[in-house]
C-alpha cells in the first residue's frame, strides 16, 4: 500500500505519518506539505519508507496527479470549512481510498452528498476518523448498544488544559497558515448557529447551550454545546432519535470566558481570526489549587438515553486510555488505523461514510489500545455503563 498524508508536516499530519508507516503492509508513505523543507524533515525522521512532496490543496490538478501515484489518502489540511470539500472531489477524481479528520458539520454534509460519486469512482471514503468526531461516534454507538430504543444522544470532549484533554488544541496541517487553524474552526463552531437533531428534526440553534446531566458512575456534570459533525452524522443510523448534540464539559469560569468572546465575535466587535489569535494569547494552563481534589471526568466521552425493556435508561462509554502525544496522537492515530480497514476492503463497500456507518467499534477500540501509552491492568480499554435514568 503507498499512503498519502496531506499536511503530513502539521502536528496531526506528522503523527499519522509516522503511524502508518509502522505497518508492514505500507510500501511507502509520502509527507506532503506546502511547507516542503518541513515535510523533508518529517520524512527523514521516519525512516527509508517515507518521502517528502510538494502539495498545495489549493492546486487541484496538481493534488489529484500526486494522489495518482498513491493508494490510499490521509488528509489532515484544515479548516476543513475551507479545503475538505475540495479534496474529498480531488480523491474521487484520481479514484483513490480517502479518510480525513473533518472536524466541521457544514463541509461533513456537503461531503456526504459526494456518496454517489465515490461510488461509481469505486472508492471508500471515512470522513472526520479522529478523536470528536471518530473515536466519540463509535463510543456513542457502544453506548447506544445497551439501550432498545435510542431517544437522545451527547457526544463531548473536556477542555480542561492538559496534556491529553483538549482537541481543539492542536494544530489540524501544515497548510501554511500561521494562524492556528483549530482554534479557528473551534470559534467558528462556538458562534452564529449550528445544526444538531432538536425535537426530532435537525435544527439550527445557538451554540454554548447549558445542560446538565448524571453521568452513570461519575455523578452530574455540567455539559455546554458546540457545532461538530457527531450531531448531524449520528441521527443517520437512529431515526427515532430526538436529540442528538456534541458538547464540552469543563470549568464554569471557562466558559463564562468563551461565551463572551463569542457573544463579541456574534455582534461583530471581534472577527473570528483575531478571537482565535486571542486564545492562543490566552492559552497557559492555569495551575489547579493544591486543597481542591478534581473529580475525573473523560476526556471523551458518549452519553445516551433511552429504554430498555419497558425502563428509562441512561448508557454512557469511554476509553481508560488515549494514545500518548497529546491530543495530536488521540486525533491522528485514529485516521491512521483505517489503514488496515483498507487494506481487509471493508467487503467491497464503496461510497463517503462516517466511522458510525463503516467501522466496527470493537475492533476499532482493540486495535486503538495496542498504540495507548501505559498499562490498563488486563481491564478493558472501554468502559461501558448503564443505569436506571435520574433528573440530575
Amino acid at each position: 500500500m503507498r499512503v498519502l498524508v496531506l499536511g503530513g508536516a502539521g502536528e496531526m499530519g506528522r503523527i499519522a505519518a509516522s503511524e502508518a508507516a509502522s505497518y508492514d503492509f505500507v510500501e511507502k508513505v509520502t509527507v506532503a506539505d506546502v511547507k516542503y523543507g518541513a515535510a523533508v524533515a518529517i520524512a527523514q525522521t521516519i525512516g527509508a519508507r517515507a518521502e517528502a512532496a510538494y502539495c498545495d490543496v489549493t492546486d487541484f490538478n496538481a493534488l489529484r496527479q500526486l494522489m495518482a501515484a498513491h493508494d490510499v489518502i490521509l488528509n489532515t489540511v484544515g479548516p476543513f470549512y475551507r479545503f475538505g470539500l475540495v479534496i474529498l472531489k480531488a480523491a474521487v477524481a484520481a479514484g483513490k481510498n480517502y479518510a480525513d479528520i473533518c472536524d466541521d458539520w457544514e463541509p461533513t454534509l456537503d461531503m456526504l452528498n459526494l456518496n454517489a460519486a465515490a461510488k461509481a469512482s469505486g472508492i471508500t471514503a471515512i470522513i472526520g476518523i479522529g478523536a470528536s468526531p471518530g473515536i466519540t461516534n463509535l463510543l456513542a454507538m457502544s453506548a447506544a448498544s445497551s439501550l432498545e430504543r435510542v431517544d437522545d444522544i451527547l457526544t463531548g470532549w473536556s477542555i480542561d488544559v492538559d496534556e491529553q484533554a483538549h482537541p481543539e488544541s492542536e494544530r489540524h496541517s501544515g497548510s501554511g497558515d500561521t494562524l492556528n487553524a483549530a482554534n479557528v474552526h473551534w470559534l467558528q463552531q462556538l458562534t452564529g448557529k449550528i445544526r444538531q437533531q432538536q425535537d426530532g428534526k435537525l435544527q439550527d440553534v445557538s451554540p454554548l447551550q447549558r445542560r446538565d446531566i448524571r453521568y452513570p458512575g461519575l455523578g452530574t456534570m455540567s455539559a455546554w454545546t458546540v457545532g461538530h459533525p457527531e450531531a448531524v452524522t449520528l441521527p443517520r443510523l437512529f431515526p427515532e432519535l430526538g436529540s442528538c448534540a456534541n458538547v464540552m464539559i469543563g470549568k464554569d469560569e471557562d466558559f463564562k470566558e468563551l461565551k463572551s468572546l463569542a457573544k463579541l465575535v456574534d455582534t461583530g466587535i471581534l472577527s473570528i481570526e483575531r478571537a482565535a489569535r486571542y486564545l492562543e494569547e490566552d492559552s497557559t494552563p492555569s495551575k489547579p489549587n493544591s486543597n481542591t481534589q478534581t473529580p475525573f471526568r473523560p476526556q471523551l466521552f458518549a452519553w445516551t438515553k433511552g429504554t430498555r425493556d419497558g425502563r428509562e435508561i441512561v448508557a454512557s462509554a469511554h476509553l481508560r486510555i488515549l494514545p500518548s502525544g497529546t491530543m495530536g496522537g488521540a486525533t491522528s492515530i485514529p485516521l491512521a488505523l483505517t489503514l488496515p480497514f483498507f487494506a481487509a476492503g471493508f467487503n467491497g463497500r464503496a461510497g463517503v461514510f462516517t466511522p458510525e456507518e463503516i467501522l466496527q467499534p470493537a475492533a476499532f477500540f482493540d486495535a486503538l489500545s495496542r498504540r495507548c501509552a501505559g498499562s490498563l491492568g488486563g481491564k478493558e480499554p472501554l468502559v461501558v455503563h448503564a443505569q436506571e435514568y435520574v433528573e440530575p
